[in-house]
């Protein structure tokens, strides 16, 4: 009698391991980008700075084995206004009235070298000199995209280099995160 309850038990414990295992490795996903979706087309009429609070919440209360970054700005585009990259998330430009970026990583993956991203993102050059000596020479703003592609952007899972003043909110977990701003230029950000 006992042998058999010890047996279903642990057939019922195999089933919920692989439903968890399911939910948090496979279907969390494309999950994910749906619930992004809905909360775009049901609160457009939110500041970036309210739909990125409202998205982070509820994707961190929705998949808590996870750690997020949800960025919002203006729809803007171009890769000399603005360049993104993700691992493991979204990108949805210009959906209902602003630019929506979202990463998440596992909270057990280890935190990217924030000292060498932030060195990075302060040294580089966000612009570049043009002209020669018969007209003369001036500094001209790098593409965003350009600056991107010259980053190590190893450990990130997130990475963006956004034009300074498009209204771009962020909220992350903050323990993964390096923000730099080169007014009056560019915002730059890594995460992971």
């Amino acid at each position: 009698m006992k042998s058999n309850w010890e047996k279903r038990i642990q057939e019922v414990k195999g089933k919920f391991e692989r439903i968890d295992y399911q939910c948090a490795h496979l279907n969390y996903h494309p999950q994910s980008g749906k619930d992004i979706d809905a909360y775009a087309a049901t609160n457009s009429g939110q500041t970036n700075r309210q739909f990125a609070t409202g998205l982070f919440n509820l994707l961190g209360g929705k998949y808590y084995w996870r750690d997020w970054i949800v960025v919002a700005y203006d729809p803007i585009y171009g890769g000399n206004n603005h360049w993104v990259g993700v691992s493991g998330g979204h990108i949805k430009f210009r959906k209902n009235g602003r630019n929506i970026v979202v990463a998440s990583v596992n909270k057990s993956r280890s935190v990217m070298d924030l000292a060498r991203a932030e060195k990075q993102m302060k040294t580089i050059a966000v612009t570049k000199r043009v002209g020669n000596f018969w007209v003369g020479y001036r500094n001209k703003r790098r593409k965003a995209k350009d600056i991107v592609n010259s980053l190590d952007r190893r450990g990130a899972s997130f990475v963006s280099v956004i034009r300074s003043r498009k209204n771009a909110y962020y909220h992350n977990h903050t323990r993964r995160v390096k923000f730099i701003r080169r007014n009056p230029y560019f915002e730059l950000m890594m995460w992971g």
